[in-house]
């Protein structure tokens, strides 16, 4: 009896493990995306040529209530840190994962074009690519 529990949590702990990183990870995943939207309506009403003599924090320009969500993560132990920073050329938002989470990037271009792009655990970011995001 016992050895038959034994196997049962061997087997059953790690896809536990799994299915709970999977939903951490959306998490990190909606928050991004959520600081994409608040970087595009930034955007709209700042020109990125604005941007030529520095470098915008979005801790301060462009979100409090979204910066503060973020930080909420890293209390969390979701994401070591993340940061968001626009130039003259484009504008980046990174959330650096805790292992397992994989570290998420996005960079919007001049065009307004976004890449995504996951880097960590291969199978946090294959679960990602149906979203549009690419290992890296």
């Amino acid at each position: 009896m016992v050895l038959i529990i034994g196997i049962l949590a061997a087997v059953a702990l790690p896809q536990y493990q799994k299915a709970v990183n999977k939903t951490r990870l959306m998490e990190n995943v909606n928050l991004v995306t959520e600081a994409q939207k608040g970087m595009d309506l930034f955007l709209l009403s700042h020109s990125m040529v604005e941007f030529d003599t520095g470098t915008a924090d979005c801790l301060t320009d462009f979100d409090v209530e979204l910066s503060g969500m973020l930080t909420a993560l890293q209390d969390k132990g979701q994401a070591d840190i993340w940061t968001c920073s626009c130039n003259s050329s484009e504008c980046a938002i990174q959330l650096l994962g805790i292992l397992p989470m994989p570290d998420l990037i996005l960079t919007r271009d001049e065009q307004g074009s976004w890449k995504k792009e996951c880097s960590g655990e291969d199978y946090m970011c294959a679960f990602l690519e149906p979203y549009g995001w690419e290992a890296h």
